[in-house]
């Protein structure tokens, strides 16, 4: 400004003329209203020349105005469109996708947003081409797999299972989906081996969860390979289930009907550890098998060796008590039995009382009175689905009636020895 201001000053003091001749035109004029009638000129030009721009750039401003608009109205619609489908309503779910992809062609969410729809809709033909077209996303992949894998198996595709299973370590999927789906397709297809060979391939990092679910099922495939009669191989997969769960019933029961325990030491030492972390009833058949003696006081003698440093339990005073019955010492036999009710009524106790009232004092009257006490009481030697709450005498890889992988737990119950069995006891015996 004050350079301005200067200028304008200095020719207020020394203004002079200006002849301008142009097409027989002549005009004169001062200096300073020469200079002031360019400036003018110049400016006018120049908000002409904006004004022109402004005009030529209003329909692209316009569109662009409309676009941002359109842009938010698809983005909102995908948002409300995905919120929908958290609970469940497919009609709007549906509006507001027909809203999103009039703006948003191919976006992720939007992929999301057609599947879900497609979903609650139940058009698997075209889910599967969306989820085809979400594999080319590099945000959408993973889902994309996961999805596949999931239609694979509701389809029994196992071809296209296997090739996407495969596929999932390459898209980074989780672990823990790609080890429950492998588990899921073994239940299916009772086909064990390919989780086992799954874990070796891509040599995966193994967690506890990840050893426990090994140990598993190389348990039963080793199971598997012993009822076909593949010792060696039996052999092979039990020894390996041992190495992550040493004291596991069905493992150990495995084990010592393999006769891997060379030694009668040897065995004795792993029944001890055994019972010490898992005082299960199935140590009777575990010793007997890995002993294969028909000597059953040489048995006995094992099983106090066995079981004679442990504390007081109802199971060790009934494993003595079978195995005292069947080495045919009665009165031994029925005295741990009677201790072993006393510590907690059992089934198996009451019902082992009248094998004995049966074999050794014939009373047929005894023996039915234990029969009666023993129908009070459920088998406690039971299996338990954490899942669905069925029972079954066997342990198996999974549910007999869920199909929930690794949910049957040993469960005995720890109640109190009733009252009204105790009195029964006592009448029944001195009767």
């Amino acid at each position: 400004m004050a350079i301005i201001s200067s200028i304008a000053m200095w020719f207020s003091r020394n203004d002079g003329k200006v002849q301008i001749n142009w097409l027989g035109w002549e005009i004169y004029t001062s200096v300073s209203f020469f200079f002031i009638a360019i400036f003018s000129l110049f400016f006018i030009l120049t908000f002409l020349i904006v004004l022109f721009i402004k005009l030529l750039l209003f329909p692209s401003r316009v569109r662009k105005k409309l676009r941002i608009s359109s842009v938010k109205k698809a983005k909102d619609a995908l948002y409300n469109g995905i919120i929908a489908s958290s609970y469940g309503d497919k009609n709007l779910i549906r509006k507001n996708y027909n809203i999103a992809k009039k703006t948003l062609k191919e976006s992720p969410l939007l992929l999301f947003l057609k599947l879900k729809d497609l979903d609650f809709n139940y058009n698997e033909g075209e889910s599967f081409k969306t989820l085809t077209s979400m594999l080319n996303n590099e945000i959408t992949r993973p889902l994309a797999v996961k999805k596949i894998i999931k239609l694979a198996m509701h389809n029994n595709d196992n071809e296209l299972f296997y090739n996407m299973l495969h596929k999932s370590r390459e898209h980074k999927i989780s672990m823990s989906f790609i080890i429950y789906e492998c588990l899921d397709f073994c239940i299916r297809n009772n086909d064990w081996l390919y989780f086992s060979n799954y874990l070796n391939k891509y040599n995966l990092k193994k967690n506890n969860q990840i050893k426990r679910i090994e140990s598993l099922i190389n348990y039963h495939i080793g199971k598997n390979f012993f009822i076909n009669g593949e010792k060696s191989k039996a052999e092979e997969y039990t020894i390996k289930a041992l190495e992550k769960n040493k004291n596991f019933p069905p493992f150990v029961e495995l084990y010592c009907k393999l006769k891997i325990a060379k030694s009668k030491r040897k065995l004795i030492n792993i029944l001890k550890k055994y019972w010490s972390e898992f005082p299960h009833p199935n140590i009777e058949k575990c010793l007997e098998d890995g002993l294969d003696s028909k000597n059953l006081q040489s048995n006995l003698a094992a099983m106090h060796n066995i079981l004679k440093k442990s504390r007081e339990s109802y199971i060790k005073y009934l494993v003595y008590g079978k195995m005292k019955y069947k080495a045919k010492i009665w009165g031994e036999a029925k005295k741990d039995i009677l201790k072993s009710i006393e510590l907690k009524p059992s089934k198996h106790a009451y019902l082992y009382l009248a094998k004995i009232e049966k074999s050794f004092s014939h009373q047929e009257n005894k023996a039915e009175k234990w029969i009666k006490l023993s129908n009070k009481l459920e088998d406690d030697f039971r299996w338990i689905c954490k899942s669905c709450s069925h029972s079954q005498s066997d342990w198996g890889i999974y549910c007999n009636n869920c199909k929930t992988f690794d949910s049957l737990q040993w469960k005995p119950t720890l109640k109190k020895s009733p009252k009204i069995f105790e009195k029964s006891v006592n009448e029944i015996s001195v009767a």
